[in-house]
């Protein structure tokens, strides 16, 4: 919704929960793990240290989550440079709406702030934000208020 001093979106369908559904799942099998589908959805947003504590409360003390997050942004990334990223439908006139309103606009992201510089411009969106936020150490309970507070 939009008001004077903010928008605020939230897609179920969003960039990182299409691929985490995919890539989560096919990086724990390589390691011989079976994540179900909201498993893998629980993991969007968390931060390093809460995903990792995640995967341990899954999938027992023993995973390695350096290494399957290693393997995880290795598919990704091969898939993102073979297929390219799916814009939104209507992500750009949102954008331009907001920005003509003089609106700030954000992106919370628990990537490295370059990696999502690097896929904000591959789709032509980096240009419409004013600040990317990275946050570390989030918990699902805690992801919500975060994003307002940023904008």
């Amino acid at each position: 919704y939009v008001t004077e001093d903010y928008y605020y979106y939230e897609d179920e369908k969003s960039i990182t929960e299409k691929y985490y559904r995919i890539y989560w799942p096919k990086a724990l099998a390589h390691f011989g793990y079976e994540m179900n589908d909201n498993q893998a959805l629980s993991m969007r947003s968390l931060g390093r240290p809460y995903a990792a504590q995640y995967l341990r409360e899954q999938f027992g003390e023993e995973v390695n989550y350096e290494q399957i997050v290693k393997y995880r942004k290795e598919l990704m990334e091969e898939c993102l440079a073979n297929n390219g990223i799916e814009l939104k439908p209507g992500a750009k006139e949102i954008l331009n709406f907001l920005k003509e309103k003089n609106i700030e606009r954000a992106i919370a992201t628990a990537n490295d702030a370059e990696r999502a510089e690097r896929y904000l411009k591959k789709i032509g969106l980096f240009e419409y934000f004013d600040k990317i936020q990275r946050f570390i150490a989030l918990t699902s309970k805690t992801i919500y208020k975060f994003y307002f507070i940023i904008l």
